[in-house]
């Protein structure tokens, strides 16, 4: 497996002219980042970097900060109020999208 740095140096958006596109909420700019995403070879451990970081932020492997949210959103259940889910089986249905 590859160390963290091995993979960043190989990602689209690292050698990127606009690696700031990455981090942006302008809509065009996250259509350009999921387009350079789409040509990565690396989203797997950028994905799993993301998901594994305590918050998710910008454009990673093609999923935005937007998606995530959308994608870990529940209805609220009576017994611990949190309103967020992360589960193994969201995760492999997240990377499965990303291959």
């Amino acid at each position: 497996m590859k160390s963290l740095s091995d993979w960043v140096l190989e990602s689209v958006c690292i050698n990127d002219e606009t690696p700031s596109s990455w981090l942006s909420y302008n809509i065009k700019d996250i259509k350009y980042a999921k387009d350079g995403c789409s040509r990565c070879e690396v989203r797997i451990p950028c994905f799993l970097r993301a998901w594994g970081e305590d918050s998710y932020a910008g454009v990673n492997a093609g999923i935005s900060e937007y998606d995530i949210l959308m994608l870990t959103w529940k209805e609220t259940s009576k017994e611990n109020g949190k309103n967020w889910a992360r589960s193994n089986k969201l995760l492999q249905k997240i990377l499965q999208r990303i291959k």
